[in-house]
């Protein structure tokens, strides 16, 4: 009897060991692949923890209960303040009496060759600013011809590989213009709304998937050539694309504080859903804003099968409407 007492407290000791072990892994910036790969599920872990607290609360294991769900909270913290203080609470700013801006971003690859579906939902977005990545010449023949009457101004960067980029506007572009990370081209332009309100920028950007550790190491040194970039622009900015890192990352993480920059997302719902797995599915599309604007809402894109954009709407505050008419 006693032998079987000891094995069992020696198993949940174990168990103990293994559940804060992989919270740790998830709440400690490390430069490891496979620690990395770990923390990009947070989300799912931190639900794991939740479900089995509640488990070890129906079998009355007290200790692996409070285990399980300190080890939920602990996450949980860590994964809000991944938001600044703007963005942390769940509640989106009421809307002014300012102008509102609407920015919606896709990828082509959400859509497997299915053109018309595009253009049907950029169109049903109605978005005032419309990013699209991944766009082939096939993808640039038929968005050019179907967007050309509902949104007539536009800038394409066309590639046989996923870093074809392309913006579509309701309004005329004050300036638009390319840059690059080592090949990777990024677009940065500006637009206004009408005489009242000042220049508005765009930085739209596709880095490479995480695949590797040095692949690691070029986003974070694309992300810091995009905030560069970011903080030279004299008005409101907003940064746009597929980051490919979660928003809990370290790399999105000093992206955010060196752009001085606020993420969109009040939740980590995924805009990549239509996957085989989509538990396993994370955030890695992004809206970024600045401190002169608000973002009022943000919004999954669906179509009939899954989600496959994102959407965000953005009013300027009063202190900035001010400074410009002044």
């Amino acid at each position: 009897m006693n032998q079987i007492v000891r094995k069992s407290i020696s198993f949940q000791n174990l168990l103990s060991v293994l559940i804060i072990g992989l919270a740790a892994l998830c709440i400690l910036p490390m430069d490891n692949l496979l620690i990395k790969n770990v923390s990009i599920f947070s989300v799912q872990i931190m639900f794991v923890f939740l479900i089995m607290g509640l488990l070890f609360l129906i079998l009355r294991q007290k200790n692996l209960m409070m285990v399980s769900f300190l080890s939920c909270a602990s996450l949980c913290l860590v994964l809000r303040n991944s938001f600044d203080e703007r963005t942390a609470s769940a509640f989106f700013p009421k809307l002014n009496d300012n102008r509102t801006v609407e920015i919606a971003h896709f990828n082509v690859s959400a859509f497997n060759d299915e053109y018309s579906e595009l253009l049907k939902v950029i169109t049903e977005s109605d978005a005032d600013i419309v990013s699209i990545q991944e766009v082939t010449p096939d993808w640039n023949y038929f968005l050019k011809n179907g967007l050309a009457k509902k949104y007539p101004h536009s800038n394409t960067v066309v590639r046989i590989d996923f870093h074809g980029l392309a913006v579509y506007s309701k309004h005329p572009f004050t300036r638009i213009d390319t840059f690059h990370y080592q090949d990777i081209p990024n677009l940065v332009g500006s637009f206004q709304i009408d005489s009242t309100y000042g220049e508005i920028f765009f930085i739209c950007s596709h880095t490479e998937p995480p695949v590797n550790r040095p692949a690691y190491k070029k986003i974070d040194e694309h992300l810091d050539k995009i905030a560069a970039v970011a903080n030279g622009l004299k008005g409101p900015v907003l940064t746009i694309g597929d980051y490919n890192v979660v928003p809990w990352s370290p790399e999105l993480q000093s992206f955010r504080l060196k752009a001085k920059l606020s993420n969109s997302r009040r939740s980590f719902t995924a805009s990549n859903s239509n996957s085989a797995m989509p538990f396993l599915s994370v955030p890695i599309d992004h809206i970024f804003y600045s401190n002169d604007l608000q973002c009022v809402s943000f919004d999954m894109v669906t179509n009939a099968q899954a989600t496959v954009g994102i959407k965000g709407t953005y009013q300027f505050k009063y202190k900035y409407v001010q400074r410009t008419i002044q």
